[in-house]
């Protein structure tokens, strides 16, 4: 999965309070983490390397795949998977030595270029996903492999450059820092919520939330966060902020003449001030004279929060198209990025976004 993050310079404005800089652990799925496994195959030592090339290119007519495994490695020719093997789609394996060979004599493959009789070996049933699950593999079979460099890079913490992470650490810090003022406990979820454009020069800071499950049951710090992002574009399903702007008379949509960061509760704006080195992230005056030019709710934004959020916010921030979440601590009742689930990671979502944790306070 590609990133959209336009890579920043690594200097800093040299009035902003420098802090400790911690790299966000990434939350990726298990076939990044866990190691390959493996199942058995059928393999033929041939006896004679000149009929190496021969072997390989008619075991690979009549059968095809293997495309993770190299097929032939010192004289062992690969030639099937072993049946009821789980972890491969391979429709010709086979059960027994005694019925590849039948196969392979039917299919008029030369059974005496093999000096000894077939063997069962064990080999990795999947391709690798990062490098270091290739070196492990390798060590079993030959293995074919190409990495992903965004992977890679996630892997080895050089995913952000340094101006993104002081920003990612500030911004974490924000959520630390608000969290016991304003924000509504209970033992589904609650914490506080900051909602970033990474894409803008100077790193927009749009909303910034505590959760006020009191008020509301739905009004968690990521719902009023993503909430208060489409006020800002001129939508917004609850009132949350007082100001007003009017209608465009050509697109029907309100123009974007908020002071940002927006926030709920109101008190957090006062919080925020309080911190000058946080005034890097509060544009004194921000406006839009094209809302038809804004991107549908948070496409290619960053949010990060105090606890991982459970399924309801999970699953709007996958619908509002955030294309990263960070977050301080784990939710242990319904936390479902990490915790409970790796919602994040499942089959057939119409979008992803990178998931990311941060012990700041560790």
């Amino acid at each position: 999965m590609s990133s959209n993050i336009k890579k920043k310079s690594s200097s800093m404005d040299p009035t902003i309070e420098r802090i400790n800089i911690n790299h966000p652990i990434p939350i990726l799925g298990d076939e990044f983490t866990n190691n390959i496994p493996e199942c058995d195959a059928f393999i033929g030592i041939i006896n004679d390397k000149k009929n190496t090339s021969i072997a390989i290119k008619k075991i690979t007519n009549i059968l095809p795949g293997f495309g993770h495994l190299k097929r032939c490695s010192e004289g062992r020719l690969l030639l099937a998977f072993v049946k009821n093997n789980k972890h491969n789609n391979i429709e010709q394996s086979f059960d027994s030595i005694e019925k590849l060979k039948s196969f392979l004599i039917d299919e008029n493959f030369n059974l005496n270029i093999f000096n000894d009789n077939i063997k069962i070996i064990s080999v990795p049933a999947l391709s690798p996903k990062t490098k270091l699950q290739a070196q492990i593999s390798s060590k079993i079979w030959p293995i074919n492999f190409h990495p992903d460099p965004c992977i890679e890079s996630i892997m080895s913490n050089k995913f952000f450059n340094d101006n993104q992470l002081e920003i990612i650490n500030k911004c974490m810090k924000i959520c630390s820092d608000i969290v016991d003022v304003t924000s509504v406990k209970n033992l589904q979820c609650h914490g506080s919520a900051v909602i970033v454009d990474p894409n803008d020069d100077s790193m927009k800071l749009l909303a910034v939330t505590t959760s006020q499950t009191d008020k509301h049951p739905m009004w968690h710090a990521a719902m009023l966060a993503i909430d208060l992002v489409a006020k800002i574009q001129g939508g917004g399903a609850w009132k949350l902020h007082e100001e007003s702007s009017p209608l465009d008379s050509t697109s029907r949509k309100r123009k974007l003449q908020f002071k940002l960061p927006l926030c709920y509760p109101g008190c957090l704006k006062d919080r925020l001030n309080l911190t000058d080195s946080l005034n890097f992230y509060c544009p004194k005056d921000d406006t839009n004279d094209d809302p038809k030019d804004v991107a549908y709710l948070c496409t290619n934004y960053w949010i990060f929060l105090q606890n991982e959020p459970c399924p309801l916010c999970a699953m709007a921030l996958l619908h509002s198209r955030v294309s990263m979440i960070f977050y301080n601590n784990t939710n242990e009742t319904l936390g479902v990025l990490q915790t409970k689930a790796y919602l994040h990671t499942l089959p057939g979502l119409n979008h992803r976004y990178r998931v990311w944790k941060n012990f700041i306070n560790a």
